[in-house]
């Protein structure tokens, strides 16, 4: 039961932060796993066959903390998502906290155990169309000048090429 807050700015920028607990984790490596394992090879098993803890040995840490994130951020924005009604017009943008603030990143050997110990916190931003309101348009469309239509200018409808000379010919014979 992952904890999230919604802050919305009047940009339409949203930002869901989410508190992921080692139980939110744990789900996520589960998830994560069984995504990697019919394409792992572990001796003594058929392909796709082999139990999680032997396809996690065969994972490198860092995809597996990138599927955990991923699973367990998808989680928390379709909630978000769902239980705030939000209507976004942009694919989220997940952010891990603690290694945004490291400045040379944190290895992954080091954050994963971490990570199933503790948990971490995500930032997922998105935009929805933003509120726009347009004061006293009436009053603007009142303003814009109309322009001035010369008489000159307007040429009758003809219905064929004969009457649209006979025309052009009347109108020259009036302007001379």
């Amino acid at each position: 039961t992952m904890e999230y807050n919604v802050t919305t700015e009047k940009n339409g920028k949203i930002e869901i932060s989410v508190t992921v607990t080692a139980e939110d984790i744990a789900h996520g490596k589960e998830h994560a796993l069984a995504m990697f394992a019919p394409y792992i090879e572990v001796s003594g098993f058929r392909k796709g066959k082999a139990p999680l803890h032997a396809v996690e040995k065969n994972v490198k840490e860092e995809k597996l903390v990138e599927e955990t994130i991923s699973h367990v951020a998808q989680d928390a924005y379709r909630r978000a998502v769902s239980e705030k009604e939000i209507s976004p017009i942009t694919e989220p943008h997940v952010t891990i906290d603690e290694l945004r603030d490291a400045e040379q990143g944190i290895p992954a050997e080091e954050f994963w155990p971490k990570l199933q110990k503790e948990g971490t916190s995500l930032t997922i931003t998105t935009f929805t169309r933003p509120d726009i309101t347009i004061k006293d348009w009436k009053k603007a469309v009142a303003q814009v000048e109309k322009p001035a239509v010369e008489e000159a200018a307007v040429i009758e409808t003809a219905t064929s090429i004969e009457d649209a000379k006979k025309k052009s010919e009347e109108k020259n014979a009036k302007d001379s």
